[in-house]
């Protein structure tokens, strides 16, 4: 065998029972690892292998991110940069300069902001976006990705009004009398995004490039990939990134809850695609990231009760499917909790981060 690429005299850390002694070499063939060790390494160079003199610098195994959202990630990367603000004036600064750049008809969105990080220490009201959006829709979203102010226009737009109720697992933000002030919290910013013209397959490829430029950049080769709305589109952005040969990281897809009957009648499984691409776990909110967690001592906003949680676990595990849940800030270490300690369902659950660590919601 004759490698492709030999990394020599490094710090090469592996995983498993050698991974505390670190190694100097390390060969490559195929796109695959094919012999770790010593200078003994060396007897599979070529006339062609390339070889990259580390001159002890280390080699760590890729990183994995749990639960990063790519595709919206990426897609932020065309909106009005929020990030940093400390006033809502500033944030209205940022939009009126971002919209010079958006064609008649599109939509203008915003991401980054932090409610406690603006002096007002207070969402921005509905009537302020007005003032530099006007009539066109528009929306921007907090950092933790859980809250979203829209304006007047994506308001109508959605149909929202003094009567409309607040969707389960959300809340609609609501003035004195009624009116909404355009705060959305958790299912209920769904309201105005199922109704925003959808991206087209060309922009989620741009978007998922733009994501894997700083995954890659930062170490992360593969990703449990969460999505919430468009699973098919992004799937098809994926799909033609790596049959182009131009996805550099393998990806986890999660499929939302709401796919789970779809996915079990058409027989996938979790784990089921390819070496880049393959399906991973359903996907189900418990407790809400806005507001206070709602934890057995707390309130909040319930995305999935107990019960319906429970519903759920035992029909994706019936099916071969796995369930996965972010953790809410604060929150408990849920899954058993929630599920039956000791259940065979709760074991079925995979939180997607560690106690102490919320996996990644807005930035990988």
């Amino acid at each position: 065998m004759v490698a492709d690429l030999i990394l020599a005299r490094g710090r090469i850390r592996t995983l498993g029972r050698t991974g505390l002694s670190p190694l100097s070499h390390l060969a490559i063939a195929g796109g695959k690892v094919v012999a770790c060790g010593g200078r003994e390494v060396m007897r599979l160079r070529g006339p062609r292998t390339r070889v990259v003199d580390l001159e002890g610098s280390a080699v760590l195994p890729g990183f994995n991110d749990a639960h990063a959202h790519v595709v919206y990630y990426g897609l932020t990367r065309f909106a009005a940069d929020l990030s940093g603000v400390r006033g809502i004036d500033e944030i209205l600064d940022r939009l009126k300069e971002h919209a010079r750049t958006l064609k008649p008809g599109d939509w203008e969105h915003g991401m980054g902001y932090r409610t406690d990080e603006l002096t007002e220490r207070r969402q921005p009201h509905r009537t302020e976006l007005d003032r530099v959006t006007g009539e066109r829709p528009a929306f921007i979203d907090e950092r933790g990705g859980h809250a979203r102010v829209a304006n007047s226009a994506a308001l109508a737009a959605a149909g929202i009004t003094t009567e409309t109720p607040n969707p389960k697992g959300g809340r609609i933000g609501r003035d004195l009398n009624r009116s909404a002030n355009g705060l959305l919290l958790e299912s209920a910013m769904r309201l105005v995004a199922d109704v925003q013209p959808r991206p087209g397959l060309e922009r989620r490829v741009e978007g998922v490039l733009k994501a894997q430029e700083l995954l890659v950049s930062r170490g992360i080769t593969s990703v449990g990939a969460a999505v919430n709305r468009g699973f098919a589109d992004d799937l098809r952005a994926y799909e033609t990134l790596a049959y182009d040969g131009r996805l550099r990281m393998r990806v986890n897809e999660f499929l939302s809850w709401e796919l789970l009957e779809a996915a079990s009648g058409l027989g996938v499984r979790t784990g089921f695609g390819g070496s880049m691409v393959r399906a991973g776990p359903i996907k189900v909110f418990v407790d809400g990231g806005a507001e206070r967690v709602a934890v057995r001592s707390g309130g909040g906003v319930w995305r999935t009760t107990r019960e319906e949680l429970r519903d759920l676990v035992a029909r994706a595990t019936a099916a071969g499917l796995q369930v996965a849940r972010p953790c809410a800030m604060r929150s408990r270490p849920p899954a058993a909790d929630i599920c039956g300690t000791g259940s065979s369902t709760a074991r079925s659950v995979r939180p997607t981060c560690r106690r102490g660590w919320r996996s990644s919601g807005w930035s990988p």
